[in-house]
């Protein structure tokens, strides 16, 4: 798991160092801290995490438990395990400005999102005045649905601020 924390951690430096993060977060599968990332995240068992399964009574007590592993105090990274019960339905929601990297490591999940259509929603392009007036009047931003899909055990799944985004 420390392995892992390093390459978050080394990620995190190489997105700061981009000359434009809206390029970056679009491309980071492709860049080398990145990958070395994923493969870590392919390590990651139940075991290792102390997990004896589906049934653990300490990582499924509740519908969605979640589990902070490692942060940085300006959020420009967070590694988070979820441990979410059968039969939970998470709210829809998005990741502004964030490329999201997760690794299904048992079980399966039913995976539906969509794609933001304009630019200044997928990149969150406006003022807090706008953004407190649109959740205000309850606006409608027009989104466009992906393929939906079930991801299994062992999947290993991209979310960037362009693709998959609210979900």
């Amino acid at each position: 798991m420390k392995a892992l924390i390093e390459s978050v951690k080394s990620l995190s430096l190489t997105a700061n160092r981009a000359t434009c993060k809206r390029s970056f977060l679009n491309s980071t599968i492709t860049d080398p801290a990145c990958q070395q990332m994923v493969s870590k995240m392919c390590a990651v068992t139940p075991d290792q995490i102390g997990c004896i399964g589906q049934d653990d009574p300490h990582y499924f007590r509740e519908n969605l438990n979640r589990i902070t592993i490692d942060e940085c105090d300006d959020n420009d990274y967070r590694l988070v395990l979820f441990f979410i019960k059968k039969g939970t339905v998470m709210p829809l929601h998005d990741h502004p400005n964030m490329s999201v990297f997760f690794r299904l490591v048992m079980g399966s999940l039913d995976y539906r999102s969509y794609d933001k259509v304009e630019d200044k929603f997928k990149y969150n392009d406006f003022a807090c005045a706008e953004y407190d007036e649109l959740l205000m009047n309850k606006s409608k931003i027009k989104a466009k649905k992906s393929k939906p899909m079930t991801l299994t055990a062992g999947d290993l799944f991209y979310v960037r601020p362009s693709n998959n985004n609210l979900h």
